[in-house]
């Protein structure tokens, strides 16, 4: 998948923006090891309110699609949780690694696309601006 990724960036001109890649660190050096360090990592956040809401939002709009699940409602619930918890294990040592690199940030994922949108592209235009030490 690296490879495929890094080939695919290869043909670019410009800026690129990755989502959900990469989940692991040896990932992440294999793509720097292609020459496709970031600039910038942003991960989209929200508090644990917020991601309950958006949880069960996901769970109820699941249901519109498929009435037949809303018996499994409070299973649909729970199984999300875990997988958001299993998520958020998964991808801490990544954070750490960048953060050690000085490429991470955060932003609140809080919002329409517009929203969203208007607190990315200040932290990425940052990024392009002042690029980390690649030396490093």
């Amino acid at each position: 998948m690296v490879r495929a990724i890094a080939d695919a960036l290869a043909n670019v001109d410009g800026g690129w923006v990755l989502c959900n890649f990469p989940r692991k660190i040896r990932q992440a050096e294999l793509l720097a090891q292609s020459g496709h360090v970031p600039d910038t990592v942003i991960e989209l956040v929200l508090t644990e309110d917020q991601l309950r809401l958006a949880v069960h939002s996901r769970v109820e709009r699941q249901i519109e699609l498929d009435p037949q699940q809303a018996d499994r409602r409070q299973e649909l619930l729970l199984l999300h949780s875990h997988s958001q918890e299993n998520y958020q294990e998964q991808v801490e040592p990544l954070r750490a690694y960048y953060r050690t690199h000085g490429l991470f940030q955060t932003a609140s994922g809080l919002g329409d696309y517009e929203d969203i949108a208007a607190r990315l592209i200040p932290i990425a235009s940052d990024g392009q601006r002042h690029p980390p030490d690649r030396a490093g």
